[in-house]
C-alpha cells in the first residue's frame, strides 16, 4: 500500500518545518540536474554528505548538481555546485554494503561558512541504541507540497546495528520516510553541537529505515575537509 511503499512506519511523524536557523540551514535539497532529488547535508565548509545512490558512477562526467540549502518553496540562499566527490570502494553487500552506501561532495563555494556545518561520529551502541535521541529532515516529495518543503522528525531511535561491519555499522531506525528524502541526515545534540551519524540509504522498506554510517564515514569527513579546505 502507500504506507509501505514510502515507508512510514505507524504513524507519520514527519512535520512540515519552516526555520531559518542551524542547524536547518545546513542541510541541503540536492537537485541532480535530469536525474532525481536528494536531501544532503553540510559536514564543511564545502563538504556535502549524501547517499551514494546520490552521486555519479566513478569516472562519470557531465553531470550537473545544484546544493540549494534549506530549500523552502523555492532557493531562500545561494546555491552551490559541485567540482569533485568522493565515495568509498565498497566492501560487501548486506548490512556491510548499506554502512558503505554514502557520498561526500565538494562544493564549488564555502556554503559552510554561512549555513554552518555537522560533526560526524560513529554510534555507541551502549548508550545510543533505543534511545529515542536522533533527528532527521530532508526533502520527502510524498508529503510538503511534493518536496518544495522540508519536513523533520524528532525521537527517532536507532534500533539496531547491522551486523559485522562495526564499528558504527548500518543503523536501522524508526524514521519515517519517502522519494527525496534519499541521503537525508540522521543526527544527535550534544553538548549543543550537533553530529552527524549517517545518511538515509532507503527510503522504501517496510521493515525499518536504513542508515549509511561508520567509521570511514567519519574518516572521509576528516579527510575531505583536510584535502578541500
Amino acid at each position: 500500500d502507500l504506507l509501505a511503499e514510502r515507508n512510514v512506519l505507524g504513524v507519520d511523524n514527519r512535520v512540515n518545518w519552516n526555520q531559518t536557523v542551524y542547524p536547518y540551514n545546513a542541510i541541503v535539497k540536492i537537485e541532480w540536474v535530469g536525474k532525481k532529488l536528494c536531501s544532503g547535508v553540510l559536514v564543511g565548509p564545502r563538504q556535502v554528505a549524501t547517499s551514494r545512490q546520490c552521486a555519479p558512477a566513478i569516472g562519470q562526467t557531465g553531470q550537473t548538481f545544484k546544493f540549494m540549502p534549506n530549500y523552502y518553496f523555492g532557493e531562500r540562499y545561494p546555491s552551490a555546485g559541485m567540482i569533485n566527490w568522493y565515495m568509498p570502494t565498497m566492501v560487501g553487500f548486506g548490512d556491510c554494503g548499506v554502512k558503505d552506501d554514502w557520498a561526500i561532495f565538494i562544493l564549488n563555494a564555502r556554503l559552510g561558512d554561512t549555513m554552518g556545518y555537522f560533526g560526524a561520529k560513529n554510534l555507541d551502541p551502549a548508550t545510543q541504541l533505543n534511545g529515542a535521541q536522533f533527528f532527521n529532515y530532508g526533502w520527502p516529495q510524498d508529503r510538503s507540497a511534493g518536496g518544495m518543503q522540508p519536513t523533520r522528525q524528532e525521537a527517532i531511535s536507532v534500533t539496531a546495528l547491522g551486523t559485522g561491519c562495526e564499528p558504527g555499522g548500518s543503523l536501522q531506525t524508526n524514521a519515517d520516510s519517502g522519494p527525496g528524502q534519499l541521503g537525508g541526515p540522521l543526527w544527535a545534540v550534544e553538548s549543543g553541537s550537533r553530529y552527524l551519524y549517517g545518511v538515509l540509504q532507503n527510503e522504501y522498506r517496510s521493515d525499518y529505515t536504513p542508515f549509511a554510517g561508520g567509521d570511514r564515514l567519519v574518516a572521509a569527513v576528516i579527510k575531505t575537509r583536510q584535502d578541500f579546505p
